[in-house]
């Protein structure tokens, strides 16, 4: 990366707080995010940066953690490699034995790169790796913020931050073992085109440089970088990928602009399929005929909760429904069976203020004898996605007979936290009230999606109503908390 007095710009007057989605709320940083005037760039502002590595642990390109288990960088960084390795949190790739301790090793187990990736024309040069361990974040490790939102795009941004170990002068061939930054301003299109060597120029693609300096040679696969704020936050948001530029590395640069592929980056790493695991096997919730009942829920006595049986021993709730530590607890089925609470298990985060991780689990005294009229909902402890949301709900009005099946639409998360005047926690999501009279008010109360599983339509519980305020259902992520509901259950 060659530069001449280069400073880091804080841009943030496209990026704002009610128009963000990103790929992992863990783009979040954990400190007060902070910039340093100048290069070389610290760790700190850089958390997601990741140095790849050949099979000899030759240094390749650089790279960006956006999720625990995936790394985005350059296609023809990694394309024909046969082994590959990445390094993170580190600044100084040439850092000597015992200064870089809290440096992260980690081995990739697939690499893809785009389907369309064209080496004859440097066209789509994005890829993903996977990694063979999932990545604890940490101060000074933690995933780049990916937008996901349609209705942004890169053309509303004119300056960026770019990051990589390239050459620091373009008549030097090795990299540099220090991290560095540079300001990059966007340039139209004709610039790049003017390039000493250019390959074939897209929409897809953005030209950017600066007359003091620019990415070099060892640059590729580093991020553009924005900056904006979420939820109160400074976050880093990435724009491009280092491409390719001018040999001189003094002009303008191509970049692979990242928010022109955010639905292949989702599809990458949000697979639709997975393997299913349920906590319990013998769950359902639906008569003969495909009717659906509610025979998983009970009710939590002498208080306004509810839960829902998800083992014949276990019923998942809100932790908010134990704050006196009452003696004697009981719940009851709604045809009218009462069964004795033997233990609580609060989430041991649960914060009554926000009601963050508002959940509990109840240890019956006795196992729920199974039947037509007492059942389980299904939970599939793999599950990490959210998909439809629905209830099965009963109506107020006479002329709505039975259950029925209600579809909720998921407010976006910044659009809540404005609605309800309040931050959302990472672990809530969203929905409107229902309409038409239906009954859906109780805290405990579920929502879940409909899957078939070995050709029999199962409800899966996906999460339940934390609480409402301003007519919005604020709902507990229950497929947060799969690993602790594992770890309490079983």
């Amino acid at each position: 990366m060659s530069f001449s007095a280069i400073f880091l710009v804080l841009f943030a007057s496209v990026l704002c707080q009610s128009e963000m989605s990103v790929l992992d709320e863990g783009c979040t940083p954990k400190m007060s995010f902070k910039i340093a005037g100048g290069v070389p760039a610290s760790r700190s502002e850089s958390p997601w940066m990741t140095a790849i590595y050949n099979r000899l642990k030759i240094f390749l390109c650089g790279g960006t953690l956006i999720t625990k288990n995936y790394v985005l960088t350059a296609a023809h960084c990694i394309i024909d490699q046969t082994a590959l390795y990445v390094r993170l949190g580190v600044k100084d790739t040439f850092c000597f034995k015992g200064q870089c301790l809290d440096s992260n090793w980690n081995d990739v187990v697939k690499a893809t790169i785009h389907y369309d990736f064209d080496p004859t024309t440097m066209l789509n040069d994005i890829g993903v790796l996977i990694l063979k361990k999932e990545v604890k974040f940490n101060a000074r490790i933690w995933p780049i913020c990916i937008m996901l939102d349609d209705k942004i795009n890169s053309s509303g941004f004119m300056t960026y931050s770019a990051f990589g170990w390239g050459s620091t002068h373009p008549n030097n061939t090795e990299s540099s073992p220090i991290l560095n930054s540079i300001t990059l301003e966007r340039k139209n299109t004709w610039h790049c085109l003017e390039m000493d060597e250019v390959w074939e120029f897209s929409d897809k693609l953005i030209c950017a440089g600066n007359i003091k300096g620019d990415t070099c040679k060892g640059d590729s696969g580093g991020p553009l970088v924005v900056y904006g704020k979420y939820f109160g936050k400074q976050v880093a948001v990435q724009a491009g990928i280092v491409s390719y530029g001018s040999p001189s590395c003094n002009k303008n640069g191509a970049y692979t602009d990242v928010m022109a592929y955010k639905d292949w980056i989702r599809a990458k790493t949000q697979p639709t399929t997975h393997i299913q695991e349920l906590l319990y096997k013998e769950c359902g919730s639906s008569w003969t005929g495909g009717i659906d009942v509610l025979h998983f829920e009970v009710f939590v006595m002498n208080r306004n909760f509810t839960g829902s049986l998800i083992t014949d021993r276990f019923v998942i709730t809100v932790a908010s429904a134990f704050l006196n530590h009452p003696k004697v607890i009981k719940v009851r089925s709604i045809y009218f069976r009462s069964f004795n609470v033997e233990a609580v298990f609060k989430h041991p985060q649960f914060g009554l203020s926000s009601l963050e991780n508002n959940i509990a689990l109840l240890k019956l005294a006795e196992r729920v004898p199974i039947s037509n009229f007492i059942s389980t909902i299904c939970l599939d402890l793999n599950m990490n996605s959210r998909k439809s949301l629905t209830a099965i709900l009963y109506s107020n009005q006479e002329r709505v007979l039975g259950a029925q099946k209600v579809l909720f639409d998921k407010i976006s998360s910044i659009e809540c936290s404005e609605m309800i005047q309040e931050p959302l926690q990472p672990s809530q999501f969203c929905v409107k009230k229902p309409c038409c009279g239906f009954k859906f008010h109780l805290p405990g109360s579920v929502l879940g999606t409909y899957e078939t599983i070995n050709n029999d339509k199962k409800f899966l519980l996906l999460g339940m109503i934390n609480f409402i305020k301003n007519d919005v259902i604020v709902v507990t992520d229950v497929t947060s908390y799969n690993n602790w509901i594992r770890t309490t259950v079983l």
